[in-house]
């Protein structure tokens, strides 16, 4: 639907940035930060990697529309 979107990052600050904009976030491992950091910036899921992400797709974020947030433009 429009107005919709889900952001995936691999930092603190992509997190962060993400959270600013109001836009719905989750995260990989794949930036060097543990799950901590990415949790404590605002991500709603922490996944090992991207692959992760893919295979749970069904049962995250993406598949609940109740989690997103609408885009501001």
């Amino acid at each position: 639907m429009p107005g919709e979107a889900l952001f995936v990052g691999d930092t603190p600050w992509d997190v962060q940035a993400a959270a600013g904009a109001q836009v719905t976030r989750v995260a990989v491992l794949s930036g060097g930060f543990g799950k901590r950091a990415p949790r404590s910036a605002g991500a709603l899921e922490v996944h090992t990697d991207v692959g992760e992400l893919l295979a749970r797709v069904g049962s995250i974020a993406l598949a609940d529309p109740t989690h997103f947030q609408p885009v501001r433009g």
